[in-house]
């Protein structure tokens, strides 16, 4: 038994030593990896994987090359290197990371092992290949498209900077270099660390750069921030994935210099803060103004309102003072017969009718029957003038009280036109004639006093307009008010010394006025409007013929 197996043992060993060169070639072509081997620069043998990774159907399509050609442009510099520090190095390995060039002219990433050894006489170079990431499509002229990217790269206006997935250097442009001033004869040689070391040493805060790239590298999309420079320069940031085939293995870094830009916005932020300070104040000056308008509007009402008042109150007080001294007759021709009454008893009929006689001489003497006629219209008319003068006060309080409050109430304005041609007819009725045509017009809910002030302005301007027209006879003033679609219409018609066509746009815009200095402020109109267009939400217009007279519209949502 021992023998047989001796012998069986015997025969294997001569059939393996035998046929040893294809055993090797099968054990090879069993390696999940690339396995190349060459002489002199020619391929000798490639297993099986290697050619499926280098798309070549037999090893015949490989000895017509060079063993450099399939290794990209960018890295033959340093496999060449490389291969010569191991001539005298034999049997020592080394590691290195490449591209190839495939023969269906795609481009696949590798780890790629080399060892160099003497066999026989010849020097070979045995290398092994492993696949690092998945293919990736180029043309047909790729060597001239990676020139191609890079003169892009460099005729770009922004600095360009292209890492991997573990954050190293793939590519930069020319403008990056400049940008960040780094050295470019000493680039190349740079690594990662060094450059980012000369990078935060230009920048103004070295931890919002830390931080900016710790949240650019936790996102997966876009980002965008800026960084500032400790001369003075600000730069704006772009980074984006850099995505192949769907899948993440690097980022775009992406810088431009906005200096001049930020210099400008700077300026601007300087100028937009110092124009809504003078805003500021001019809004300030406006509401001053306003209210000195509304002082001298008060004042000129005040004035009218006093004129109104003083003339019933003035007949009022001279019926009274009249009716005192009437009073004083009756009361003393009363004690006359007061004192008859008491001594009638006593007195006899001569003496009686000698008193009477006496009586009657001093009634008419003193004009009695008239004076008790004259009482009766006196206390009339002085009831009459008290009312009158009741009735503009209430007009007054609720024309000032309400326009104190912002409320929105129901509002007829009918009632506000009334109570507003009471407050300024001592100056209507010495100048115009007012014309009413109130139609029948529902509640609204609005500002009564902020109506009513509106109302005011347009009646003053329209007796300004007539008094300027300089005409003896009455002017006329025409209000009439209506319902249209959804409004409610208020025209206020004169026909005073109108507005001129180039005046007709202006007249709204605050601080406008063709009043001699010192007669107004500007702010009339363009008070009217902003509480018809922007308070109630409704429309105002004006048509004026100069020379004719001057309409003014005013339409009020229902």
């Amino acid at each position: 038994m021992k023998e047989n197996n001796l012998r069986n043992e015997q025969q294997t060993h001569s059939f393996i030593h035998q046929n040893d060169c294809e055993l090797y070639k099968r054990i090879v072509n069993l390696n999940p990896n690339a396995v190349f081997l060459s002489c002199d620069g020619k391929f000798i043998f490639a297993n099986r994987k290697a050619l499926e990774m280098i798309k070549a159907e037999n090893i015949e399509d490989l000895q017509s090359q060079n063993t450099m050609e399939i290794i990209h442009p960018r890295y033959r510099n340093e496999v060449a290197g490389r291969r010569v520090s191991n001539v005298c190095e034999e049997f020592s390995l080394d590691t290195i990371e490449v591209q190839l060039l495939c023969k269906d002219e795609t481009v696949i990433a590798v780890e790629m092992e080399s060892t160099v050894f003497v066999f026989g006489d010849e020097l070979l170079t045995l290398t092994i290949m492993k696949e690092k990431v998945r293919r990736i499509e180029i043309d047909k002229a790729y060597l001239g498209r990676d020139v191609l990217i890079n003169a892009i790269l460099d005729s770009a206006i922004d600095g360009i900077l292209i890492v991997d997935g573990e954050g190293k250097i793939i590519n930069a442009n020319n403008r990056l270099i400049d940008m960040w001033n780094i050295p470019e004869e000493n680039f190349p040689d740079l690594d990662e660390l060094s450059v980012l070391k000369l990078i935060l040493s230009n920048l103004e805060d070295i931890n919002q750069f830390k931080n900016i790239i710790e949240r650019v590298f936790s996102v997966i999309n876009e980002y965008f921030d800026n960084v500032r420079f400790k001369d003075g320069r600000v730069f704006d940031f772009y980074s984006c994935p850099l995505i192949v085939e769907g899948e993440i293995t690097g980022r775009i870094w992406n810088f431009r210099d906005i200096t001049k830009q930020a210099e400008v916005e700077e300026k601007l932020k300087i100028s937009n803060f110092e124009l809504v300070d003078t805003i500021g104040k001019l809004k300030e000056t406006q509401a001053q103004l306003i209210q000195k308008e509304k002082f001298a509007g008060i004042g000129q009402l005040a004035a009218g309102v006093a004129h109104e008042i003083n003339n019933p109150l003035s007949f009022t007080i001279s019926n009274i003072d009249t009716l005192k001294k009437r009073i004083f007759t009756f009361e003393s021709i009363v004690e006359e017969y007061r004192k008859l009454a008491d001594n009638i008893v006593s007195l006899s009929y001569q003496d009686i009718a000698c008193e009477f006689r006496l009586i009657k001489e001093l009634e008419c003497k003193s004009n009695f029957s008239y004076i008790i006629e004259d009482m009766d219209d006196l206390i009339s008319d002085s009831i009459e003038g008290l009312h009158r003068v009741g009735r503009i006060v209430t007009c007054l309080r609720d024309f000032s009280g309400k326009y104190k409050t912002d409320m929105y109430e129901e509002y007829n304005l009918n009632d506000g036109i009334e109570s507003t041609l009471t407050m300024v007819e001592s100056e209507l009725k010495y100048n115009a004639e007012v014309n009413r045509d109130l139609g029948d017009i529902p509640y609204i809910k609005a500002n009564s006093g902020q109506i009513n002030q509106v109302l005011l302005n347009m009646l003053q301007n329209s007796i300004y307009a007539i008094k300027m027209k300089g005409e003896d006879s009455l002017g006329a003033v025409r209000i009439k008010t209506y319902v249209l679609d959804k409004y409610i219409v208020c025209e206020i018609d004169d026909n005073g010394i109108g507005i001129e066509e180039k005046n007709i746009d202006k007249i709204f815009l605050p601080f406008f006025t063709t009043k001699d200095v010192g007669e107004g402020s500007g702010l009339g109109l363009s008070t009217a409007f902003d509480i018809i267009i922007n308070k109630h939400k409704g429309e105002i217009a004006v048509e004026s013929t100069s020379g004719k007279g001057t309409r003014f519209v005013i339409r009020l949502p229902i």
